[in-house]
């Protein structure tokens, strides 16, 4: 169930503020944001993938240096185990770092105004409208650009069984090798930690007038 979807989902943030979709109860809700959460600055300055990517590429470079200085730069069993681990370490590196930024403080959420969700949608990452309309978003990309993910994740079970293949021979230093933390954890991204078919379906709950919110004049009163 973890795996499959979370019950409070990620809009966006708005004045200091993660928005919140709350499957259970159909609320929107909102609560203090993380200092990782940077909405805006991502988008302007689209810095924190490229970064990421010279980061894992530069700790494969150092990771295959490491399997040559232990005289065990070849494909066996204790190589490919040091790889399973690697992976491991870029998976859970970056899930922590995603999981702090978005939903350091959901069990801190309350209920919020139409106005606060609105805002975090339409400058969630996915939309980045000023009056965008709900209702015209479409599943289509998102669903086949998470296809494209699952297969190439599935790709890395033969480029695994490949290796298994070549038993006393080299390794070979390529990219897809030592990114297969970072692709599986793009899976999890899209389907647990920032799904984009469910944030379509919630706008569309949304666009029906099936999202309830804290009215207006109770912020005043505050």
């Amino acid at each position: 169930m973890f795996f499959l979807g979370r019950r409070r989902v990620f809009i966006g943030e708005c004045d200091g503020q993660a928005v919140y979709y709350d499957q259970k109860t159909r609320e929107a809700l909102a609560a203090p944001k993380s200092v990782l959460l940077n909405t805006e600055g991502a988008r302007k300055t689209n810095a924190y993938i490229p970064e990421l990517v010279i980061f894992f590429m530069a700790g494969g470079t150092g990771g295959f240096g490491f399997l040559a200085a232990m005289s065990i730069g070849v494909y066996n069993w204790t190589s490919l185990t040091f790889i399973l681990l690697l992976w491991l370490a870029e998976f859970l590196f970056l899930f922590a770092i995603l999981e702090r930024g978005l939903y350091k403080n959901v069990r801190k959420a309350r209920p919020t105004t139409e106005k606060v969700f609105y805002y975090a949608a339409s400058h969630n990452l996915m939309v980045g409208e000023d009056n965008f309309d709900p209702a015209k978003l479409s599943t289509k990309i998102f669903r086949f650009v998470r296809f494209l993910i699952i297969a190439t994740n599935i790709y890395l079970f033969y480029v695994f069984y490949s290796c298994t293949q070549k038993f006393g021979q080299e390794i070979e230093l390529g990219n897809e090798f030592w990114m297969g933390g970072l692709l599986f954890y793009v899976l999890v991204l899209m389907y647990n930690q920032n799904n984009p078919v469910r944030f379509v379906k919630i706008m569309k709950l949304y666009s029906q007038g099936k999202v309830l919110f804290k009215k207006e004049q109770d912020d005043s009163g505050a």
